[in-house]
């Protein structure tokens, strides 16, 4: 109700919605199986409760976070940290190489005007494309350990029904992992065009 009421009924009729349906009712299936499975060892309720708590903790908590942890150790990658000092280094190194062209040039030719705005326009693309070049490395090796670490999570992802589920809801919404990917494609594809 709250659906059609915000987005609309059409929505309640497209594929995604039917997708997203589907989704729910495995999960809900799940907990239902796990709550007949506890309920079916003849014990107390508080023990029955207890039991399903812990098994939520495990399914929605510690085993995502679990995975997520093994991945990083088994494939760590570069800090966001170390890659902001690398390029603030980067463009340092890029400024003061620049400028110490600059000076060598204007010193062998004395008669020349520094340009105005264009000029100062060129060269900062100039280091902001000398800076890029030298961090692209650690960019690059970062973009490679976080595949190998998402491999990783998506082959012990069944460990978890809650990461599972997520998953299908992010693909559902179009907002997985490929769409990111994509996008990402697009910003460097820009980037090199412009």
């Amino acid at each position: 109700i709250g659906i059609a009421l915000f987005a609309g009924p059409v929505v309640l009729a497209t594929d995604g919605f039917l997708d997203l349906e589907i989704i729910i009712l495995l999960y809900g299936l799940f907990w239902v199986a796990l709550a007949a499975a506890v309920d079916g060892l003849g014990k107390s309720s508080a023990f029955n409760a207890l039991a399903l708590v812990g098994a939520w903790g495990v399914v929605t908590l510690l085993a995502p976070a679990g995975i997520n942890s093994l991945a990083g150790f088994v494939h760590p990658a570069p800090s966001r940290m170390e890659m902001t000092l690398a390029a603030r280094a980067a463009t340092t190194d890029a400024d003061k190489a620049r400028d110490a062209a600059l000076a060598r040039y204007l010193e062998e030719h004395p008669g020349e005007k520094r340009g105005g705005a264009g000029e100062r326009s060129l060269r900062r693309l100039a280091t902001q494309e000398a800076a890029f070049q030298r961090v692209e490395g650690v960019i690059e090796q970062h973009e490679t350990q976080h595949d190998h670490q998402r491999i990783l999570t998506e082959q012990l992802g069944f460990v978890s029904p809650a990461l599972l589920t997520y998953r299908a809801i992010a693909n559902t919404a179009g907002t997985d992992e490929a769409r990111y990917r994509s996008f990402s494609e697009a910003i460097k594809n820009f980037h090199v065009e412009w």
